[in-house]
């Protein structure tokens, strides 16, 4: 089998409004004067990675890559509770696919992909044939049942250990039942759904604390400006290499690559992380609180952070902290941040539009300010910097929620009101001051 082409990096990419609040990545590698290949991944939900820009030759091929709407960098995730299934079908995927194409003026693609990404091939071939120069799939399924039943039964009579362990990984009473069904059932156990494809200047510049910021860095692809367009027209450059930073960029990075980071650097310095655990109960005493596992355990600590996200267990236990009301649904903000010896963090304290790439941010920024809060505390007896956090991460939080909101309603404009849209964000292109504002709230450099 010959090896794939050596590691490429994309030289455009971006996140394309495909309707509905839905918003598509995609990116471009290889010669841009090549012939057009699109990669269509499998999943469906993977998304597409660096291997995947490595299957043509790029001094021969333009090719272009996407994370399926729902999938990946693309936002909102499919994982998300709030996130709206009915939009999400193989009818607004071809879609999404042929105005991806358009966007980027291609006139005709090769399309290559295998298991999901095989079948949407075809469906997309059959509805755009004119489209369409040649087609290579792999992997093809119908996903009927015989073929869901051999991936995850039938194979096993040829790789016996790895079946022993896809089989331990249930219950010993459903492993001689559907595998697929019990793997469903399971808890949580900390795997990361979430697709947060974006950490700010800001949010570096604040990592540096922990020492991760560099590590992280050299990671992503680090997209120095971007734009804020309407299908191929380009309405408002942002530029992020004229911050007064030392990241003058959106480092462009999964989230789980993020995540991963983030914890070989905890357990490098002695700590680890226990999964799973459910709370059932809160109390707080004079000096401590206490918190009751569905285990049984107890476990006794001086503070409690909830940072378990926007349906937060901990903060519904807690009783005194409750939302605000400031926002629509999906737009919320806790009206305090702190409840004695509870602390809120994360989506646990505020949630809101993914537009901007602001969550994940967000919450990081979070986790570094109580940090340092809770160490001045636990040291000094001192709780003061606590009650600064509660109130300048709340106000910051209102801020990114306040922009958030902003930015989809510009995404998502009624089709009568867009011409007019277009026209007003062409015009405040032209203002410098402007250009700079936006990339100071984007990047959060603006809240120093």
């Amino acid at each position: 089998m010959a090896e794939p082409y050596p590691p490429i990096e994309p030289y455009e990419h971006g996140m394309l409004d495909v309707g509905d609040g839905n918003l598509v990545y995609w990116e471009v590698c290889g010669n841009p004067g090549g012939k057009p290949a699109l990669v269509v991944h499998g999943g469906p939900g993977s998304g597409c990675g660096p291997s995947n820009r490595r299957y043509f030759d790029p001094e021969r091929f333009r090719v272009v890559l996407f994370d399926q709407r729902g999938c990946g960098r693309s936002t909102p995730h499919a994982s998300d509770p709030a996130t709206d299934m009915t939009v999400n079908t193989t009818d607004h995927l071809i879609a999404d696919m042929e105005r991806l194409r358009e966007n980027l003026g291609i006139e005709r693609w090769l399309l290559y992909g295998g298991s999901w990404g095989s079948t949407l091939i075809l469906a997309y071939a059959e509805r755009y044939p004119q489209r369409v120069s040649q087609i290579l799939v792999l992997g093809v399924t119908m996903t009927r049942r015989s073929e869901i039943d051999w991936l995850y039964r039938g194979v096993g009579r040829f790789f016996p250990e790895e079946w022993e362990q896809f089989r331990a990984g249930v219950p010993e009473a459903e492993r001689d039942k559907d595998l697929v069904s019990a793997y469903a059932q399971l808890p949580a156990t900390g795997a990361n759904t979430s697709r947060a494809a974006v950490v700010h200047a800001r949010t570096l510049e604040m990592l540096e604390r922990i020492g991760v910021s560099k590590r992280l860095a050299g990671l992503g692809i680090q997209a120095r400006q971007f734009s804020i367009r309407d299908g191929d027209r380009e309405l408002v450059p942002v530029r992020f290499d004229r911050l007064p930073t030392e990241y003058p960029y959106t480092l462009m990075v999964p989230q789980n690559i993020t995540e991963q980071v983030l914890l070989d650097r905890l357990e490098e310095l002695g700590g680890r992380v226990h999964r799973p655990y459910v709370a059932t109960g809160v109390s707080q005493t004079a000096d401590g609180a206490e918190v009751a596992l569905d285990s049984g355990d107890m476990i006794k600590a001086q503070y409690v952070v909830a940072a378990d996200g926007m349906n937060s267990t901990i903060r519904d236990l807690a009783a005194e902290v409750i939302w605000g009301s400031r926002f629509r649904i999906h737009e919320r903000v806790a009206d305090q941040y702190r409840a004695g010896r509870v602390l809120l963090a994360g989506d646990a304290a505020h949630t809101h539009s993914p537009a901007g790439g602001q969550g994940m941010n967000l919450g990081l920024r979070d986790a570094v300010t109580l940090g340092d809060a809770l160490s001045v505390a636990l040291r000094e007896g001192r709780e003061d910097k606590l009650d600064e956090y509660a109130a300048g991460s709340r106000a910051e939080a209102m801020r990114v929620v306040a922009l958030a909101h902003r930015l989809t309603r510009l995404a998502t404009a009624p089709p009568a009101v867009r011409p007019l849209r277009n026209v007003a964000l062409r015009l405040l292109a032209h203002v410098p001051a402007f250009r700079r504002r936006l990339a100071e709230q984007l990047s959060a450099i603006g809240h120093r």
